[in-house]
């Protein structure tokens, strides 16, 4: 499972998630896709967002 399938797993699509987390579209598109990485208080911000551990995330996004 990826960034991507958890944002959409809750029923979000990268506008709504990107403001509720305070980013633009493009920095999470740049995240779901590998192509940057985050900081802590991002990757808590996602993982209470998307209703999972912080640590999903940081394995999400290392694997990426």
């Amino acid at each position: 499972m990826s960034i991507k399938q958890l944002r959409t797993d809750v029923g979000l699509t990268q506008a709504v998630a990107s403001k509720k987390l305070d980013i633009t579209s493009d920095y999470l598109s740049m995240l779901e896709t590998g192509k940057r990485t985050c900081s802590l208080k991002l990757i808590n911000s996602m993982a209470k967002l998307y209703k999972v551990s912080p640590v999903d995330i940081f394995l999400k996004i290392n694997r990426t």
